[in-house]
């Protein structure tokens, strides 16, 4: 085997590369890690201008804080409450002023205060050391919403719902 492995047994071989001037297609190997430095020009493009996009990383943001609520509410038992009210078990509203209730506490909680709750399970869930680290999480998104709308024209901020 000649020095430098398979390729150059390949070369002396009289073996060509399948492009011009020896370079390699943009491919990915299947074991090879994803490299920055292996991607097309476009695709690097695209890439930075997703990155420096504030709108875009305020809708993410965004995004992440609904997830980051939904996942508390859901394990709090919160969502229970809404489909027994989409069901018509409890009315519609009940489901709704619950989840608003619910966030308007995680957002106090979160920004270092300390929530009043008349429900047992409120004040034992909200105790929960998990439950404040992921309600200070929701207040970070949102701080970092705000900061992103600052850099963006008055039309075009993002508003979470």
């Amino acid at each position: 085997s000649a020095p430098g492995g398979a390729r150059a047994d390949a070369r002396a071989n009289g073996a060509r590369s399948a492009t011009p001037g020896g370079a390699r297609p943009w491919r990915l190997a299947r074991d090879a890690p994803a490299r920055i430095d292996r991607l097309p020009d476009g695709m690097l493009v695209l890439l930075t201008l997703l990155a420096c996009d504030p709108g875009a990383q305020a809708t993410s943001a965004c995004r992440d804080r609904r997830d980051a609520l939904d996942t508390l509410y859901s394990r709090y038992g919160g969502s229970d409450v809404v489909v027994a009210a989409k069901e018509g078990i409890l009315g519609g509203p009940i489901g709704g002023v619950d989840r608003a209730q619910f966030e308007k506490k995680c957002v106090e909680l979160g920004r270092g205060g300390t929530p009043g709750f008349s429900a047992k399970k409120a004040k034992e869930f909200f105790a929960e050391p998990a439950t404040r680290t992921a309600c200070e999480r929701v207040v970070d998104l949102e701080n970092k919403v705000a900061a992103l709308n600052r850099e963006l024209p008055a039309d075009a901020q993002v508003t979470c719902p």
